[in-house]
């Protein structure tokens, strides 16, 4: 399945583009009611940890500092 935004410059288009929905060829969906794409904030709470030494230089670096 393809998506394509399309903007309508005659309303007779429109017209058209609900007769082939009607056919079951396309479908049209309102931008309005899209699924939103991205996380949504406050989803991941709880399901990822932090460790305390975060900030502490890598062992693996020392030779470089």
């Amino acid at each position: 399945m393809k998506t394509l935004t399309i903007e309508l410059v005659n309303d007779k288009a429109f017209d058209l583009l609900k007769d082939l929905e009607a056919l079951n060829l396309i479908r049209l969906v309102n931008p309005s009611q899209s699924p939103s794409l991205g996380v949504r904030l406050g989803s991941l709470d709880g399901q990822y940890s932090i460790p305390d030494d975060f900030n502490e230089p890598l062992d693996d670096l020392k030779d470089y500092q």
